[in-house]
């Protein structure tokens, strides 16, 4: 090579050519992912097209047994919101595996490189400052940096694709498409609600839409992915499928809402166990005269559920939240569009000899994403303390006023408050 890098001992190296033995393991590993994967996308998208046309093959026979997988509902907000039934397969679960395999193996060579790029330095600083090694492994200087563009390209797409497809989205390529019936998960898409403040917001909103409407042309989508870029307007999570066996109930928890399966109308309805209770001030002076509901028992057909039916079905009068780990606070902190914008952009630096720089960098980037998921952690452990205060209410059921846990309270109860001081919890 011209400019004093051409190394004469580059015949020396452990990788003269890219024909190399470990290159040839590494091309035989590539092609065996692609080809499990490929093989791996005939069996989901032959399966995923059987189970839709069984669903649609429901929808003209009604008669025939609930098959449907898909489902669009408005809920009580206005918000368009999606189920989509999934279950997994071994092989499918054994195809995810590539994911982490695929991870470790472009961070492995990626550290390859740079040892191969750096070996033999001497690192005294700051008298003697090595910017270049010797090229053990590559040989030279020319192999080296095509192998380090191979890879740092091949790296931004695939940690690019891993980022846009977080959040529910995964489920997608390594589940198989199935009815809700036997559903092990539902991955649900929610349409966000936009709100026009201004004549340039909406012009903006008008521009994103466009854009986002030829986006979904051009890759020949239906429409984009939820999350897509941060612009779709679309989130989406993937919940379990729970299953109540007192209630008999199938049902998924999405944002503090219930929506329960019913297996007459093959779909998922939002849960409102209180239809009895929509006739206003009617409603509260029948329970109210009658000693409020009832605690155990079975309702008829136009009385009020009692207090038993009402909690199967609509569960316990509290918000679930759990504490994320570690591990999950950092990689939501880490994993997004500009971490990847800094590191990919760190990582040409740390190759092109700017590893002072690099190195002070990401010091500084990785100690933010720490600090920033500490206090994440330390937020969420003072919300989930307060939501385990234990708060007694007095209601009245039974024709009686007995205390109980707030988190016993269904609706239709009738709550008695009394007056008393600021910051004594009184209901």
């Amino acid at each position: 090579m011209k400019g004093g890098l051409e190394d004469p001992n580059a015949h020396l190296g452990l990788i003269v050519t890219f024909l190399e033995k470990p290159c040839l393991v590494l091309y035989c590993y590539v092609i065996g992912v692609f080809g499990l994967y490929t093989f791996w996308s005939c069996r989901q998208s032959l399966q995923n097209t059987l189970v839709l046309r069984n669903a649609a093959l429901y929808k003209r026979n009604p008669d025939a047994p609930g098959e449907a997988c898909v489902q669009c509902i408005t809920d009580s907000q206005n918000r368009v919101i999606e189920f989509e039934g999934y279950k997994f397969s071994r092989l499918g679960r054994f195809v995810s595996l590539l994911v982490p395999m695929n991870t470790l193996v472009l961070v492995s060579l990626f550290a390859l490189i740079l040892v191969d790029y750096y070996y033999g330095c001497e690192w005294e600083w700051p008298t003697k400052l090595c910017f270049i090694g010797t090229f053990p492994v590559f040989g030279s200087f020319d192999t080296n940096s095509y192998a380090f563009l191979v890879i740092w390209c091949i790296s931004v797409a695939w940690f690019f694709l891993l980022i846009d497809n977080s959040g529910g989205q995964m489920v997608k390529y390594f589940g198989l498409r199935t009815p809700f019936h036997k559903a092990s998960v539902i991955c649900v898409y929610v349409q966000e609600r936009q709100e026009t403040i201004s004549s340039g917001y909406s012009r903006t909103l008008a521009l994103r839409k466009y854009l986002l409407r030829l986006a979904a042309k051009i890759l020949r989508r239906k429409e984009l992915p939820g999350g897509f870029l941060s612009l779709s307007g679309t989130s989406s999570q993937t919940l379990p499928l729970r299953y109540d066996p007192v209630s008999k109930l199938q049902f998924v928890e999405f944002r503090c809402q219930r929506y329960v399966y019913d297996p007459l109308n093959d779909g998922f309805q939002q849960h409102d166990p209180s239809s009895s209770l929509h006739r206003g001030h009617d409603a509260f002076t029948e329970l109210l005269n009658t000693g409020g509901l009832r605690s155990h028992g079975v309702s008829t057909e136009g009385s009020f559920m009692t207090v038993e039916e009402m909690y199967r079905t609509a569960g316990p009068n509290q918000i679930p939240f759990e504490v994320d780990s570690w591990t999950q606070a950092l990689t939501e902190e880490f994993c997004t569009y500009f971490f990847l914008y800094q590191f990919s952009i760190y990582a040409v630096c740390v190759w092109f000899s700017y590893w002072h720089y690099t190195i002070i960098a990401v010091s500084i980037a990785i100690v933010s994403g720490f600090f920033n998921a500490s206090v994440r952690l330390a937020s969420q452990r003072s919300i989930k303390s307060m939501m385990e205060q234990k708060i007694t209410a007095r209601v009245l059921r039974d024709g009686l006023v007995r205390e109980i846990d707030a988190r016993e309270l269904v609706p239709g109860d009738i709550v008695k408050v009394e007056s008393g001081p600021v910051g004594e919890p009184t209901m």
